[in-house]
C-alpha cells in the first residue's frame, strides 16, 4: 500500500438516539461536514456517502464531495460499496458521527495505514484513552487489546485493556475506547461485507466483532483525540463544550 487511501464518511438521518444527527448544528455548520472537513484539513481524498437526499443536499451546499448509494444495514457494507464505485485500492471508513477525530488524528491513522502494507485479513481501528468515568457509558464501547496491538475484544461492559493494564496496574484507568475509524484494503472489507453477522455482533451490536469472531485480525491504532463519539443528545452537548473550550 503505497498510496494515501480515500477517507470514506457514512452517514444516513434514520439515527434511533439522536434523530436526524448526521445534520445536526456542531460548531457552526452539520456534524457530517465536519467529519468531512477534517478528512480534507488532512490533506485526504474525503467523499460523504449517503441515502439521504438532505445529507447529500447539505454536502453540495457546502461543497463537500459525495456519492449517492443504497441502503445498507451497516456504516462499513455502504463504504465498501462506494469504494468500489470510485475504484479506491485502500479505504478509511469514518464514521459520521466522529467529528472530533482531529486532522492530526486521521493523518496519524491514514499513515499507520499506508506504512501497515496491511494483508488481506487485517483491519487496522482507532482507539483512544477513555476516563474511567466514561468507562460505565454503554454507548463507548471498550476495547481489550494484546501488548502487540491487536485488538481481542469489543465490549459495551467496562474492562480494563489486558495491554494497558499490564503496564499501569489494575488500579490505574487502563480503559480504552473504539472509535468509528476502520481502514483497509478494500479487499479486507470485501471479505467483511460477504461475512455473516455473528451472534456477538448482533447482541453487542458491534459490528467489527465479526470480524474478530471469524477469526481475522483487528488491529488497534491508538490516537491522541476526544473520546466523545455522538451518540446522543448529552455526548452532542459534550462536543460543543469541548470545542468552546479549545476555542
Amino acid at each position: 500500500m503505497t498510496s494515501d487511501p480515500v477517507v470514506l464518511i457514512p452517514a444516513r438521518l434514520e439515527s434511533r438516539r439522536l434523530p436526524g444527527k448526521a445534520l445536526a448544528e456542531l460548531g457552526g455548520m452539520p456534524i457530517v461536514i465536519r467529519c468531512a472537513n477534517n478528512a480534507i484539513s488532512a490533506g485526504l481524498h474525503a467523499c460523504v456517502c449517503s441515502d439521504s437526499p438532505a445529507i447529500l443536499h447539505a454536502c453540495r451546499d457546502w461543497g463537500v464531495e459525495h456519492l449517492a448509494t443504497p441502503a445498507f444495514a451497516t456504516g462499513t457494507d455502504r463504504c465498501t460499496w462506494a469504494a468500489q464505485q470510485l475504484h479506491a485500492d485502500s479505504l478509511v471508513v469514518l464514521q459520521g458521527d466522529e467529528p472530533l477525530i482531529s486532522p492530526s488524528a486521521l493523518s496519524a491513522f491514514s499513515a499507520a495505514l499506508v506504512s501497515a502494507g496491511s494483508p488481506a485479513n487485517t483491519i487496522l481501528n482507532g482507539i483512544s484513552p477513555l476516563a474511567a468515568a466514561a468507562a460505565e457509558n454503554p454507548n463507548n464501547v471498550k476495547v481489550v487489546q494484546r501488548q502487540n496491538g491487536q485488538i481481542s475484544k469489543l465490549t459495551r461492559m467496562p474492562v480494563l485493556s489486558d495491554a494497558l493494564s499490564d503496564r499501569l496496574g489494575q488500579e490505574a484507568a487502563g480503559y480504552l475506547k473504539q472509535l468509528g475509524l476502520y481502514g483497509a484494503l478494500l479487499s479486507s472489507f470485501e471479505i467483511f461485507a460477504a461475512l455473516e453477522m455473528s451472534l456477538l455482533e448482533q447482541v453487542e451490536s458491534i459490528e467489527m466483532l465479526r470480524w474478530i469472531d471469524a477469526g481475522l485480525v483487528l488491529q488497534g491504532v491508538l490516537l491522541e483525540t476526544p473520546a466523545i463519539s455522538v451518540d446522543t443528545q448529552s455526548d452532542l452537548d459534550a462536543a460543543q463544550q469541548w470545542l468552546a473550550a479549545k476555542g
